[in-house]
């Protein structure tokens, strides 16, 4: 990991989810897998300022990933399980 790269994992009772920052407009995130593998990206760019919406760290990163995690289980409770029946991260 370089100095302009934050990489953190956050873990889920289904999956281990890899988040991959580097700035700019997308965090990149990787399902289950042992190196990392982008397969989902987060939006984080403000268009009306040109810049992320977090700051870059990794509270702002993980932040981000929890919310999103969060809205994707309340606008889809079975989620994680579609990564998984989809294999999506194998």
């Amino acid at each position: 990991m370089s100095e302009t790269q934050i990489l953190i994992t956050i873990n889920v009772p289904e999956m281990q989810v890899m988040a991959q920052y580097e700035g700019g407009a997308y965090i990149s995130l990787s399902f289950g897998h042992a190196e990392f593998k982008a397969t989902e990206v987060i939006n984080v760019w403000d268009d009306e300022t040109s810049k992320p919406e977090i700051p870059f760290t990794v509270v702002g990163v993980a932040g981000a990933v929890q919310e999103w995690m969060l809205s994707q289980h309340r606008d889809n409770p079975g989620w994680y399980e579609q990564y998984i029946e989809n294999r999506v991260f194998s």
